[in-house]
């Protein structure tokens, strides 16, 4: 059973010496715990207790890349040579291993000085093998003011190679915020071992930044000092930037039509989110609209007819827009409003020398697009602007300038712009409509003016260019 245990534990202790270790395996350990577990390793060489040490041993070991400080290489050179100590007693595998591990960081180490000859046979050899040869250790891409430290001591290391004996080395850099980073390394005689680009990574804790943006498809700008970090062209409603290096950033927004948003001191956090909220809020703005679309509406004759419309919109900051409109109807010769007549044209047969209609008011004769509630008329009116994910909303009221043919109409609209940049916009919109022609305001001026209004729903879709941001 014992043998079995002295198996597993050197099998451990082979792993570890094999793969790179990094701050992430480990758990924190002062380099006062190290210098102790070296000290207990030289107490289990009277008393005898290996195998709790070297398994002692294997966990402080394990723990190196994340000391709180610098470890001499006399001391993590013992570290390793006790590791080999225990292996050797207890005829397992990895004695060597360990040996040359130590011979590398320390070469000049004498521990074996008070060991037996066997001992000292083979850390004889460890050392003149390892220090026949050796290899090459580069850092690439290493942050600007780290301070590298190699088996404790400070090195000039970098992206030029520097020589360095074969073995396991403890590699350590310290970032400009006083925070240490360590790995264990294995340098191969005649290699050239770079720092994994993970690790370097690790150096700058990442997070995540999200960005809530309204409108959509604004350009966003994410800057660090003067370096652009993210450039956005077409921004989504929920704009997620993962893998952020951590530090202070500086947030900008903007579209067309807008007023341009910006935000600085945004702190990104290592293993955290960031959400920022960017509502950018409309500028004041004249726009001309031309549009071409269909107009359907339903009063006493149901018609869809195409239309065409000029439509000049003055935007003010809170939310409210002016329009003054000319629509067109096109190709109209009968007046959705009335029914068509079926009797005579001549007018003087219905009426008397003093233009009293003789027989009551007739059915509306044929009318001309002056007549219609649409054709040919300039509207003034006044909307209300709501926004929701990037699609505008507007709702507000209509009247004719000529305001003694009563035409006026209620509409509610909706306003997507598919290409902002071009001004390409769709509107789509329902509502309510009431007209009086001037015909019969002339002749019947006794009668309530509710008798002869008449009253009509209505339906727009047009697409149309916008101009004037």
């Amino acid at each position: 059973m014992t043998n079995c245990w002295t198996r597993v534990v050197a099998v451990v202790a082979l792993a570890i010496m094999a793969r790179p270790l990094h701050a992430a395996d480990c758990v924190d350990m002062s380099p006062t715990d190290a210098q102790k577990a070296v000290e207990d390793a030289r107490r289990a060489v009277l008393t005898l207790e290996y195998e709790a040490t070297l398994q002692k041993l294997i966990e402080v070991r394990k723990s190196l890349p994340c000391l709180t400080g610098t470890i001499p290489a006399e001391t993590l050179g013992t570290l390793y040579f006790y590791q080999g100590l225990m292996l050797m007693n207890l005829e397992s595998d990895g004695a060597d291993d360990a040996f040359r591990d130590a011979a590398a960081v320390a070469p000049l180490l004498q521990e074996d000085r008070e060991h037996e000859t066997r001992v000292r046979e083979a850390w004889a050899a460890a050392r003149d093998q390892v220090t026949r040869m050796t290899g090459e250790l580069v850092v690439p891409n290493l942050p600007a003011d780290a301070t590298v430290y190699l088996n404790g001591r400070p090195t000039e290391v970098g992206t030029e190679p520097i020589s360095v004996y074969p073995g396991v080395h403890l590699l350590q850099i310290a970032t400009e915020d006083h925070r240490l980073f360590g790995t264990l390394l294995r340098v191969r005689p005649g290699e050239t071992t770079l720092v994994p680009a993970e690790f370097i990574a690790s150096l700058t804790p990442r997070g995540e930044l999200i960005l809530d943006v309204l409108p959509k498809r604004s350009h966003v700008v994410v800057r660090q000092g003067r370096e652009v970090a993210f450039d956005i062209a077409r921004s989504a409603r929920r704009q997620v930037t993962p893998d952020v290096k951590e530090g202070a950033y500086i947030v900008e927004v903007e579209r067309p039509g807008y007023y341009p948003f910006s935000q600085s001191k945004v702190a990104v956090e290592g293993d955290d989110q960031t959400v920022i909220t960017v509502r950018l809020a409309r500028r004041p703005s004249i726009g001309l609209l031309v549009r071409g679309g269909v107009l359907w509406v339903s009063a006493k004759q149901r018609t869809l007819q195409p239309t065409v419309s000029f439509e000049l919109v003055a935007r003010a900051a809170n939310h409210w827009a002016f329009h003054v409109e000319y629509l067109h109807l096109m190709g109209l010769t009968q007046d959705p409003w009335v029914e068509a007549p079926a009797y005579t044209d001549n007018e003087d047969f219905l009426e008397d020398e003093y233009g009293n209609w003789l027989a009551g008011p007739p059915a509306f004769p044929n009318a001309t697009t002056a007549e219609l509630p649409f054709g040919a008329r300039v509207y003034l009116g006044t909307t209300r602007q709501f926004s929701v994910e990037g699609v505008d909303f507007a709702v507000g009221p209509k009247v004719a300038l000529d305001l003694y043919r009563a035409s006026a109409f209620a509409e509610f609209s909706l306003e997507y712009d598919p290409i902002p940049w071009v001004g390409v916009n769709l509107r789509a919109g329902v509502g309510a409509m009431g007209h009086m022609s001037d015909y019969v305001r002339d002749k019947m001026k006794e009668d309530p003016m509710s008798q002869y209004l008449e009253v009509g729903l209505l339906g727009r879709l047009s697409l149309g260019i916008k101009g004037g941001f």
